[in-house]
């Protein structure tokens, strides 16, 4: 009887990558986008109703900007929101476990894990924000650090999730933090959900980036 073969299953990894990153480029790109929009065309209503004239056929073109860019937003978060799920079949380790090895792949730098392999955030936006910290901490040391040693820890404590991402290049002055550094946004995201993002660091070095997700599901 001949013995029965079995197909491999496919490597689903890639596929999860590629949906987290869509989540990730759709909170941080267009919903970012829409929201500024959105303040901007509160400015505009506020001024146009300043005017001396009639002005109440403009205030409602205003208004219906404003509806269909609230339609949009919805369904951009139902999106992103429907792609983070199917991008959670993997673990938050799991998550930190790629973007190390993509580190790996573009710096020779020694990584230092310590790494709670069972922790996971209460919501999509917290693990969200905890990846695109990683990746934008792990992306300034290969491009700016020079780092021999780089170690990420994730762990808990008090109810708070801890991403903790260090190395011993070179260092800056965060008094003259360069935009480049793309942390600005996740300070101000992290922020949004209650929590903290802090940056230690002085010329020569180290550098110590913390995110600190308080864990908890909005109402």
């Amino acid at each position: 009887m001949a013995t029965p073969r079995f197909s491999p299953q496919p490597d689903t990894k890639p596929d999860r990558r590629r949906l987290l990153r869509l989540s990730l480029d759709l909170h941080d790109g267009p919903m970012q986008d829409l929201t500024a929009v959105g303040f901007s065309l509160e400015r505009l209503r506020r001024d146009i109703e300043e005017l001396p004239l009639d002005t109440k056929g403009l205030g409602l073109q205003v208004e219906g900007i404003r509806d269909q860019l609230s339609d949009i937003e919805v369904s951009l978060r139902e999106m992103a929101s429907a792609q983070a799920e199917s991008a959670r079949a993997g673990s938050l380790a799991d998550l930190v476990a790629d973007e190390i090895a993509r580190f790996r792949r573009l710096d020779d730098a020694e990584v230092h894990l310590d790494v709670d392999e069972l922790l996971e955030t209460e919501t999509d936006s917290q693990r969200i924000v905890l990846h695109r910290v990683l990746r934008e901490a792990l992306t300034n040391v290969n491009k700016h650090a020079q780092a021999s040693t780089v170690s990420v820890r994730l762990f808990e404590s008090d109810e708070v999730v801890y991403l903790v991402v260090s190395d011993n290049g070179v260092g800056f002055d965060p008094g003259v933090l360069h935009g480049g550094l793309g942390l600005g946004g996740m300070h101000d995201r992290l922020q949004l959900l209650g929590s903290r993002l802090d940056l230690e660091s002085r010329p020569g070095g180290p550098t110590t980036v913390t995110a600190a997700v308080r864990r908890w599901r909005p109402s």
